[in-house]
């Protein structure tokens, strides 16, 4: 028996058919522009909180450089006083203000038997002036008092030179007020004076008139006494 192949169908009216996949759902873009936005805002507050905590931290180290600095300086200038405390000028000069005056008469005290060498006096504190070293007061204070005599000298040659001025002022006055009288004119009225070899009448005596002979000049009669 044979088999007879089935006529074939004409399929030129419908297109092939494929399978659609369905659509993807895309998500939304806010929540992931809202994410990206909140991490860069995070990032950046990270970022200014570094720099600030670093740039506090760069001054709290400046800070105690600073310091460490001044008690550095400190430290230095205490040492140098104390060196200077310490030193031979500044106790001289401690011992001359607390009235300690050095002695020329050494004294030796022998141990353990406590012989002593030497004969202890004492001193008048003016034995050796230039070993007494002045305290800033004392030296304050010599030199106001010597202000104080330059002053007082400057003062009377002051006075000295006005007196002089007024002293010859006055002989100028004088000089100007009373001129000298020329030779041979009488000396004016007041200060005549007389001639050479005569003195003027003592006062409550009248002169004599002329052709008498003064009463101490009379001759004396003995003849008839």
């Amino acid at each position: 028996m044979s088999a007879l192949l089935a006529p074939e169908r004409h399929r030129g009216s419908r297109p092939p058919l494929k399978v659609v996949r369905g659509r993807r759902q895309r998500a939304g873009r806010l929540p992931f522009l809202l994410l990206l936005t909140l991490v860069l805002a995070a990032g950046m507050a990270g970022l200014l909180l570094l720099n600030t905590q670093l740039q506090s931290q760069a001054m709290e180290v400046r800070d105690a450089e600073r310091r460490a600095t001044d008690l550095s300086n400190q430290q230095a200038r205490l040492e140098g006083e104390v060196e200077l405390a310490r030193s031979t000028p500044e106790l001289a000069r401690k011992a001359s203000a607390l009235g300690l005056r050095p002695n020329l008469h050494t004294v030796y005290l022998v141990l353990p038997d406590g012989t002593i060498v030497g004969e202890p006096n004492a001193v008048e504190g003016d034995e050796l002036p230039s070993s007494v070293i002045k305290t800033p007061e004392q030296i304050e204070q010599e030199r106001r008092a010597e202000e104080a005599r330059k002053a007082e000298e400057a003062r009377k040659a002051e006075e000295a030179r006005i007196a002089e001025e007024q002293r010859l002022e006055a002989e100028r006055r004088h000089a100007e007020q009373n001129p000298p009288a020329p030779e041979g004119q009488p000396a004016p009225e007041g200060e005549q004076t007389a001639p050479e070899g005569e003195q003027p009448a003592p006062e409550g005596e009248q002169p004599a008139p002329e052709g008498e002979p003064h009463p101490e000049q009379q001759p004396v009669d003995n003849g008839g006494q």
